[in-house]
């Protein structure tokens, strides 16, 4: 898990700023509060934390989660906020595993044309519901 130090860093490197007191001020905050969240004497809105996140070129989610865990390191709901962060990168890596699978199987990694799903729906709708002559008939 990424730190706020990283994700301040990040930002800095990103939009090519020598201090934390620039960085400040393009987040719209003093440069006193940038060093507040560096020593852990204060921790970002959440508001602040998706610009940070923004400015770093990071994703705003998992930034609104990380700032969740580390606001409550010393509390019972940080290892809720740590299991829910696992969970949902687990749901995203099945997601991405079961798109390859499914790739595979059909043999594309591009989804349907539109014009493969028109006819799809022309057989599923004519083979279900009208007499199979009259199925047989239509142009595909």
């Amino acid at each position: 898990m990424p730190t706020i130090d990283e994700y301040l860093d990040h930002a800095k490197d990103n939009q090519k700023l020598k201090s934390d007191r620039q960085l400040g001020a393009l987040i719209g905050i003093k440069g006193s509060h940038v060093s507040a969240f560096r020593t852990k004497k204060a921790w970002p809105s959440d508001a602040t934390m998706i610009r940070i996140a923004e400015l770093a070129g990071e994703d705003q989610h998992e930034a609104l989660l990380n700032l969740n865990i580390w606001r409550n390191l010393d509390s019972p709901v940080g290892p809720v906020y740590s299991r829910l962060m696992d969970k949902l990168k687990a749901a995203a890596m099945l997601g991405i595993a079961l798109f390859f699978v499914i790739a595979a199987i059909s043999g594309t990694a591009t989804p349907a044309r539109a014009d493969q799903l028109h006819v799809l729906s022309y057989s599923i709708y004519y083979d279900k519901f009208l007499p199979i002559h009259v199925a047989e008939q239509l142009p595909m």
